[in-house]
């Protein structure tokens, strides 16, 4: 049997549309279709992490986690602050399998978004599992160990803006750093 083979935009265009179907057999088809098709597919999956149905947006992430195409870094990024905690999961455990190659991308949005819950957990979820992975260098560990105390009262996106600094090697800065003051973020108060 001759397997038909995605040639067109349209064609795959057509595949992920049919990952929105409730048949699991229509969406199993498409999904296997699209990971043959590899890394020409990768441009439309990234596209489809914002669609208005999750579980497009799910589907794709998951296709993406499989293709491990470092594209796709940017948008898996963007999906932990997804409003499905399924495509969040998934997002995360694509940028897992990215490996190191993603972090660059996570420690930007944590610094241009790190107010975020979503995106915080996320970051904390990805650098968990490179770290019991043995993937982490030791710059990388401070963030996850900063990730971690997040939640802390007196901490802020402050304390990653800094440990990134250190990344660099840059001077850690005081707060009226022009750039430490284009960041969005709220330090709490002193406790009551």
């Amino acid at each position: 049997m001759k397997k038909r083979m995605l040639h067109s935009g349209e064609e795959i265009r057509r595949c992920l549309a049919k990952l929105g179907e409730w048949n699991e057999k229509v969406r199993s088809r498409a999904r296997d279709e699209i990971i043959r098709l590899g890394p020409q597919a990768v441009p439309a999956l990234i596209k489809s992490l914002s669609s208005k149905k999750p579980l497009v947006r799910w589907e794709s992430a998951e296709i993406l986690r499989v293709l491990r195409d470092g594209r796709a870094a940017r948008a898996l990024v963007h999906a932990l602050t997804d409003s499905q905690h399924q495509v969040r999961w998934v997002a995360a455990e694509a940028l897992v399998d990215l490996g190191r190659s993603c972090l660059g991308v996570l420690y930007t949005a944590l610094v241009n978004d790190g107010g975020s819950a979503e995106l915080q957990s996320g970051a904390r979820f990805v650098l968990y599992e490179l770290k019991r992975r043995q993937a982490l260098r030791e710059a990388d560990l401070l963030v996850y160990e900063v990730l971690r105390e997040i939640d802390a009262p007196g901490t802020s996106v402050v304390a990653v803006f800094h440990a990134l600094q250190f990344l660099d090697g840059s001077q850690v800065v005081d707060e009226k750093h022009p750039t430490l003051r284009t960041l969005h973020y709220q330090v709490p108060g002193p406790p009551a």
